[in-house]
This record gives C-alpha cells, sequence and structure tokens, in this order.
C-alpha cells in the first residue's frame, strides 16, 4: 500500500502525477496525499489607489474570492455549490487569510492546509470512487485554486481566441512550452481532468475560475492585475470582468420537494428545501410575506411536519441543474381546507 507522499511544489506534485500516469509510480491514497508551503495564492493589482490599502471593492473582491472556494470546496465533497451544505466548522477550517504587502496590493498565501483540509474532509466520498476519478479531484484542487488552470487553459476557453499580444508571442510560447518540461507536465495534468469523467473536478475548475474572476471583476481603475505571476491583457481583464466563467441561469420551475426548515424574517420567509429528484441539491426559497398566502404557508408548515412532499413554483437560479436560490411564486397544490376539498 502507497505511503503518505508530502508534497513541497510544483516540480514535485506534476513529476508524481506524471509518473503516477506512466504507471511508474502507485497513486496514493486519497488520505496520502500531504502539501507543504505549496501551492499558493497570488494576486497583485497594482493602481494609485492600491499601494499598501485595501479599497471596499478589493476587500469585497477577496471576499467574493473566499465565498466562491467555499462553493468549489461544496462541489467536491457534496456534488452541489450551494453554501448551505457547510457547516461553521467547515467554513473556520477552510478560511483563507492573506497577506498584503508593503507598496502594492500584493495579496499572497499559503494555500496548503487549504488543500489539505479539503482532502481530510472530502475523504470519505472521493475515496470510494475509482483511482482515475480520485486523482483528478486532486489535480483540479491545485490548479484550480492555484489559478494554474485560469492562466494555462481558463481564459483562451472562454474567449475563444487571443489578442494581439499573444498573437505575436505565440510562436515564442510555443517554442518554450516544447522545450520546458514543468509546462508539458501541467497541461498533460490538465488534459486528464478536462478528458476524464470526474464533472465535480471539473465543476471546481469552474468555480476557481470564478474566485479570481470575482477580485478582477472588483478594480476596475487599478493599472495591472496579475494573478500566479502572470499579468492580465487587457482583453483578458475585459472578459474577466464581463462575463461569467459559471454559466448561471434565472428560470420559473416548479419543483417537488422537502421542507427542512422556516424561518421568519422582517420581510421574507426563508424556507430550507431539499429537492426530491435530487437529494444533493438543498437551497433555500425565500418568500415575500406580503405575497404568500396564509394556506401556502399552513401547507409548507405541514409538509415540513409530516415530512411529505410539496411541490411549489419558484423563480430559480439555475447553475448547470442545481438549483442555488430562489424566489417563492406559489404552492402547486390544492391548499384548500380538507373539509371543503372533500365536498368538491
Amino acid at each position: 500500500m502507497p505511503s503518505a507522499v508530502s508534497i513541497q511544489s510544483e516540480e514535485q506534485f506534476y513529476e508524481l502525477v506524471q509518473n503516477i500516469v506512466n504507471q511508474q509510480v502507485d497513486l496514493p491514497e486519497f488520505s496520502d496525499w500531504k502539501f507543504e508551503g505549496w501551492p499558493t495564492v497570488s494576486i497583485v493589482v497594482d493602481g494609485a489607489r492600491y499601494h499598501s490599502s485595501l479599497t471596499p471593492g478589493l476587500l469585497q473582491g477577496f471576499l467574493d474570492f473566499q465565498t466562491e472556494f467555499y462553493r468549489a470546496y461544496a462541489q467536491i465533497k457534496y456534488g452541489s455549490p450551494n453554501l448551505q451544505r457547510l457547516t461553521n466548522a467547515e467554513k473556520k477550517e477552510l478560511e483563507l487569510v492573506f497577506q498584503i504587502s508593503e507598496g502594492s496590493s500584493d495579496g499572497e498565501i499559503d494555500i496548503s492546509d487549504y488543500i489539505n483540509q479539503v482532502l481530510d474532509n472530502t475523504f470519505e466520498v472521493v475515496s470510494s470512487m475509482p483511482p482515475e476519478y480520485q486523482l483528478a479531484v486532486v489535480i483540479a484542487l491545485i490548479v484550480g485554486a492555484s489559478g494554474t488552470y485560469l492562466i494555462s487553459k481558463g481564459i483562451t476557453a472562454w474567449t475563444g481566441k487571443v489578442d494581439a499580444d499573444k498573437e505575436k508571442h505565440r510562436e515564442e510560447q510555443e517554442t518554450e512550452r516544447q522545450s520546458n518540461a514543468l509546462s508539458q507536465m501541467k497541461e498533460m495534468a490538465i488534459e486528464l481532468v478536462e478528458k476524464s469523467d470526474a464533472p465535480r473536478a471539473q465543476r471546481f475548475l469552474e468555480h476557481s475560475n470564478e474566485t479570481y474572476r470575482s477580485v478582477a471583476k472588483k478594480v476596475p481603475d487599478a493599472s495591472e492585475i496579475s494573478f500566479a505571476g502572470k499579468t492580465l491583457s487587457s482583453m483578458e481583464r475585459e472578459f474577466l470582468t464581463s462575463s461569467e466563467s459559471v454559466r448561471r441561469e434565472r428560470e420559473e420551475i416548479v419543483s417537488e420537494v422537502m421542507v427542512d426548515g422556516l424561518k421568519n424574517g422582517e420581510e421574507y420567509i426563508s424556507i430550507q428545501v431539499v429537492r426530491v429528484d435530487r437529494e444533493d441539491n438543498s437551497f433555500t426559497v425565500k418568500a415575500d410575506k406580503n405575497l404568500i398566502k396564509g394556506g401556502e404557508i399552513d401547507a409548507l408548515l405541514k409538509a415540513w411536519k409530516d415530512h411529505s412532499p410539496i411541490k411549489i413554483k419558484h423563480h430559480a437560479l439555475m447553475e448547470s441543474d442545481d438549483v442555488v436560490h430562489s424566489q417563492f411564486i406559489s404552492v402547486q397544490e390544492d391548499i384548500r381546507p380538507e373539509s371543503e376539498a372533500a365536498n368538491s
């Protein structure tokens, strides 16, 4: 049985992945991957307002960065990006703390503890899956969280084209890739995830891209932005700030759900539900207290008390087949009193 493997650099990681793919070494058990001092997240924002300071926009960008990492983690562990699945303990364990360097808004953080925590917390889910799936998840964690996927594949995949600067240096970059063993190993590892039958790993990459995009979007006046050591071109910045890598759509749908709880707020009633057809998709439905009917509230309370399904129409924010959150429209069942319904 393979023993624990300590990874301390990107060269060491990609060499190990290559050796595993070439069957020169065995795949470590999922819990035996241990990262120390690497990988890191590096975000550099340069501009007149960003010298050793956090503007409200940049601060919000870092907060959004954290939120998307929570979603990425939830995708790995629960198969859904819904933040309601996370416990307070998980959020505390996965909290990121950025250090801002003197002279610029340079946020850098060692995320090896984050990666190890994700591996530990998702062990029971992922370790029962095929070896190639496990390897895809580990690679996705590294290339996604560190920004390697965003720089190597993500932006090109989103835009489908290259800007003038990239075209000018395309041949030079291709030559460098062919002669750079580390670059070749990175591309091989990324292609392994892209071609794998591992949707959780692939969705993790999407959410990881979104973490960096959230920062770029909050600093429109920055003169330069660099992720993972690469300065973004003007076209790359424009694309990151004007679109979403994770496709989200709003739809009016009818869902059969189980009610997990109701919380009465000042303006809204928050209804915690789980889809009957997708037990891994739980979300909150917000119901405007001025619009929801008394009979509908009674029907929802009864479904909660009886642990019985109920159909609701709602305006949902969808991410692939997941409902992220929604606005209540109506109960799609006969909610008349039983005596009245029996006489009809």
